[in-house]
């Protein structure tokens, strides 16, 4: 009658250890698949990142080869922000310059990314005097100072903003 007993025992036994595999398998699924959306989402936001960089670097390069391609930087040049049909000056009396967009709305691979790329004059500063080695007519250059600001998004918790400085030289024909 012992033996008959024990047949009970084993079947429990079995079926508390058999609970306890797939609670760890049910657990090590989970801890999986939230690995899986951390990559999935680390690599969204390397390509969004490398995305606005690189339009940063094209934007920089196109407005570098010369005076037909700058039409965007005269622009952001004329963009003075108004207020009340009065232009907005800053803390140095300045009139300050809003952002103009240039391509809007660009839409890159097959996910959806947005990318926008801005610029935005920052102002003159002072003027440079005989930079040209040797006997030059040009004496005189002044220096514009521009922001450009490149943003990819392919959502509001997946974007990124890049920001370059840029200086141009430009001859005050003197």
């Amino acid at each position: 009658m012992k033996y008959q007993s024990s047949k009970g025992a084993a079947l429990i036994v079995s079926l508390v250890m058999l609970t306890a595999v797939t609670f760890l398998a049910v657990v090590s699924l989970q801890r999986s698949t939230l690995q899986v959306r951390m990559v999935g989402n680390t690599q969204l936001k390397e390509q969004t990142f490398h995305t606005s960089m690189s339009e940063l670097a094209a934007k920089y390069e196109l407005w570098g080869l010369g005076a037909s391609k700058t039409q965007a930087l005269a622009d952001s040049m004329t963009s003075v922000l108004v207020e009340n049909d009065i232009a907005v000056l800053g803390d140095d009396d300045k009139p300050i310059y809003k952002a103009v967009d240039v391509d809007p709305d660009i839409q890159y691979y097959d996910n959806d990314m947005k990318v926008s790329t801005s610029i935005t004059y920052v102002g003159s500063g002072s003027q440079i005097v005989n930079t040209l080695p040797g006997d030059s007519s040009i004496k005189r250059f002044i220096k514009h100072r521009f922001t450009i600001n490149s943003t990819a998004a392919m959502s509001d918790a997946i974007n990124s903003s890049q920001l370059l400085g840029v200086s141009y030289l430009a001859s005050t024909g003197q």
